[in-house]
């Protein structure tokens, strides 16, 4: 009897011990399987932005170096008028849809979006516009090719108007932009034709567009893609930080931080780089092959 006693002893202790190795074992596992998942969806969320950007020509946002952006958008590459050339003849409303900047997406960072749409405001690419006796701060900053800052706000070429380079002329004055023997075709009355094809603003910059909804915070959001057609997306879920970092004002590459919170409240944090293509020497209108 004392001996049976002391093996069911035994055994208990064995058993004790095992459920306790087994419980431990199969908690690691449910964390595993937790940060594999979490690592997964930010891995997949952060390939498919670069595979996109990494054939994109044009970064829109952020504006400038900026370390707290958080918002993505670069050009979907769209011929929209058919003629071989990306994004080469756009109006003095980049973008063409009808708002200031990117639709519903604050640009600028101060906390409103898409202000002073009244009066042709929709024009104003970088949302700085204001009034001040008349004048509007809009189209300010035209494309001369030199990464020069014309309107002093510390970004590059990105509020240009109707004739990119503001030279009052087809492309760039006095030159065969399009090499079809013509010079500057239809004079000023044609200055908005960038690409003299004898059309006007045709070719506007569609764009993919990356952001939180509702914004990140420490509950996580969830991480939206704005495709050309304005069609979105749900990228990733949980996300609680996503952080877009533009190395230089005048470059178009940026450093992407996405951070993903799982279930048990521990944010899992990656990091990735991309450079655009690099444009074309600048030849009278932004056209790129």
């Amino acid at each position: 009897m004392v001996e049976l006693l002391l093996a069911m002893s035994i055994l208990s202790i064995l058993a004790g011990v095992s459920a306790r190795v087994i419980t431990v074992a199969l908690a690691s596992w449910s964390y595993s399987r937790t940060q594999n998942e979490t690592i997964q969806s930010a891995c997949f969320a952060l390939d498919h932005i670069v595979n996109k950007a990494s054939v994109s020509n044009r970064l829109l946002l952020p504006l400038g170096a900026d370390s707290n952006t958080d918002v993505l958008a670069f050009s979907a590459m769209v011929d929209t008028d058919g003629d071989g050339l990306i994004d080469e003849d756009p109006g003095a409303d980049l973008t063409g849809d009808g708002a200031p900047g990117i639709l519903g997406i604050d640009d600028d960072g101060d906390g409103s979006v898409d202000e002073n749409m009244e009066d042709g405001q929709y024009e104003d690419d970088d949302e700085d516009a204001f009034k001040f006796f008349g004048w509007q701060r809009v189209n300010e900053d035209k494309v001369d090719g030199q990464n020069y800052i014309f309107d002093g706000d510390g970004y590059i070429d990105e509020d240009p108007g109707e004739d990119l380079n503001g030279d009052g002329a087809p492309g760039i004055l006095g030159k065969d932009d399009n090499g079809k023997g013509g010079i500057d075709e239809g004079g000023i009355d044609m200055k908005a034709d960038d690409d003299e094809d004898g059309k006007v603003n045709e070719d506007p910059i569609e764009y993919w567009v990356y952001y939180c909804d509702p914004d990140c915070d420490p509950n996580g959001g969830r991480l939206i893609q704005r495709d050309p057609n304005g069609q979105t997306d749900v990228l990733a879920e949980g996300v609680t930080t996503f952080q877009v970092t533009r190395r230089e004002a005048n470059t178009s590459g940026v450093e992407l931080t996405l951070g993903i919170t799982d279930s048990g409240g521990e944010e899992t944090i990656l990091k990735t780089a991309v450079y655009l293509l690099p444009e074309f020497e600048f030849a009278g209108y932004v056209g790129w092959p």
